[in-house]
């Protein structure tokens, strides 16, 4: 978790959600401040990681503290750049929607090369994170970006996907977005037109440029497309959406850390 004083309410809405689906819950923070005490009588475990640390530090951190996690069923790692609107939902379509997968992300890129995105991880299954392929990963210092992760479990024959995919006209309109705020530069152009290969959208962001299906299709939001919005793309919509549906901008309060 990114701050220390007070868990955001989005992110305690997901921990209650896991909580009431019976699952064990580990909160990894950066130290033991008032944070800690939201969860106390709570089952919740938690942990501390001090320093700066990558998301795969942390998630190790967590497993540390978790414990046996090859007697699981279902192993979740998230972390808390994002906002769940509906947690309940989430969880449930993420189940149904990985079930033929040992390693799922919510998104990924496909292009240059396929990287899970890994602010959502699911291992499936014992055979996922009972093997030999999960355990070299998580307990040694293997590389900790997103790439070097994706690599290691499709080498070791794990089944990989992303949850989200977007069809030909989802592509096209997140090709659109990128090249109107100047991130595409595979776009060609032939006088008055643009020639725009669909194929080319699996190397754009799909948290920032395919916002709309990620939030329609899972109530997921990145807090960095709101909070900071680094390739400017146009989301006035989504702004004002926020602004507009019963309940929903506060979970989008952040709390100074």
């Amino acid at each position: 978790m990114r701050c220390q004083r007070h868990v955001p309410q989005g992110l305690s809405r997901l921990l209650s959600a896991l909580t009431q689906a019976d699952a064990e819950v580990v909160l990894i923070l950066a130290d033991a401040g008032p944070a800690a005490q939201q969860f106390a009588g709570s089952g919740i475990r938690i942990g501390y990681a001090a320093g700066r640390q990558t998301r795969q530090q942390l998630f190790r951190a967590g497993l540390k503290l978790l414990g046996r996690p090859e007697a699981l069923s279902q192993l979740i790692l998230c972390d808390d750049s994002f906002v769940a609107l509906n947690p309940t939902q989430l969880l449930a379509q993420t189940a149904a929607r990985a079930a033929q997968l040992d390693l799922a992300a919510l998104t990924m890129l496909e292009a240059p090369e396929p990287c899970l995105q890994s602010y959502w991880l699911s291992f499936a299954g014992q055979r996922a994170v009972s093997s030999a392929a999960f355990s070299h990963w998580w307990y040694t210092d293997a590389g900790d970006s997103d790439v070097a992760l994706t690599r290691h479990f499709l080498g070791a024959g794990y089944r990989v996907g992303s949850l989200l995919r977007l069809d030909r006209s989802e592509r096209i309109v997140a090709l659109c977005r990128a090249h109107a705020c100047g991130a595409l530069p595979v776009a060609s152009p032939q006088g008055d037109t643009f020639l725009l290969d669909p194929a080319a959208a699996g190397q754009l962001d799909p948290t920032m440029f395919a916002w709309d299906r990620l939030l329609a299709e899972f109530g997921v939001v990145a807090l960095r497309l709101v909070e900071e919005n680094p390739s400017a793309v146009n989301i006035v919509k989504l702004r004002s959406w926020i602004a507009a549906a019963p309940g929903v901008a506060p979970l989008f309060e952040t709390h100074a850390c």
